[in-house]
């Protein structure tokens, strides 16, 4: 009898040892839409047996912050993501904006120790169906960054329209003090480029996640101005003379820490305005950016 009732708690017990958690990640880039318009984007999502579910963040901490709920699947042999916005959580848009632009993606993906890169293609429709853009998606992620996924909204109250992915023709003004123009993603391969007003190049280096030992060698013009510097959480300013015409600065990742990719935040101040940009490369790798004036 005792034998009979200790094999059945196992056999009770039994289809719950194996369940595995449903795994974590949160990831953030560029949006790019039709070639012309970048808006920061942000997706965070749970990994069970395949399925995804989670929320992306189209303009994070910008004025017209939207939050919609993804569902989706994941394939690790392959290295894809499939995933498509189902259902608005909130907007900070203004009313009158317009429809909501729902997002389906495919995302290829390349695994860096515990973190991860996204690249892929998205195309967005309405409600109704309407095409409403295209464009690109770039996103990585770093451990330390994922986020709780038990306070998605299961019941949205209703809400006004929001503006759409594609972009919207808007009257130009002079940015306030501080005011942060845009948050970049550049590696081998991926640069971007700027337009200065200023004389000096005001720029900021720290490690926005863990510090986990990335060392950077950034050079300006083919000139090192910053060796073999250890990456903390402490902001280094460096402030540097422009020169007319095209400006180069790169990037050099000396080595991956104890969390790869090798990761630098980086603020570029010109006057009142900011641009963010986050490198990440591979050992050896250089990342670069121009500064036109």
């Amino acid at each position: 009898m005792v034998l009979f009732r200790r094999l059945a708690l196992v056999l009770l017990f039994l289809p719950f040892c194996g369940l595995a958690q449903p795994k974590r990640t949160s990831l953030v880039g560029v949006m790019n839409i039709n070639g012309a318009h970048e808006v920061i984007y942000r997706m965070v999502f749970t990994d069970s047996a395949g399925l995804i579910k989670g929320y992306t963040i189209t303009e994070s901490e910008q004025v017209n912050e939207t939050k919609t709920l993804i569902t989706g699947t994941i394939d690790h042999k392959k290295n894809l993501v499939s995933f498509r916005e189902t259902k608005m959580v909130y907007t900070h848009a203004p009313k009158g904006s317009g429809p909501l632009c729902y997002v389906q993606a495919q995302l290829s993906f390349t695994n860096y120790g515990t973190g991860m890169v996204m690249q892929g293609k998205f195309t967005g429709k309405t409600a109704t169906g309407k095409p409403c853009g295209t464009g690109t998606i770039t996103l990585y992620s770093k451990t330390g960054e994922d986020r709780d996924l038990d306070n998605i909204d299961k019941s949205v109250p209703p809400v006004s329209p929001i503006a759409g992915t594609a972009p919207v023709a808007q009257p130009v003004v002079v940015p306030p003090a501080d005011t942060l123009i845009s948050n970049d993603v550049i590696t081998s391969g991926k640069d971007n480029s700027y337009t200065w007003l200023s004389d000096t190049l005001k720029m900021d280096v720290w490690d926005g996640s863990k510090e986990d030992g990335d060392i950077i060698t950034i050079s300006f013009n083919g000139i090192p101005i910053l060796e073999h510097f250890t990456i903390k959480n402490a902001k280094r300013r460096i402030n540097i003379p422009i020169h007319p015409g095209r400006n180069t600065v790169t990037i050099l990742a000396e080595n991956v820490g104890t969390e790869e990719p090798n990761t630098a935040d980086i603020m570029l101040i010109d006057g009142n305005r900011q641009y963010k940009i986050s490198a990440y490369n591979n050992k050896g790798k250089t990342a670069l950016f121009t500064i036109v004036k």
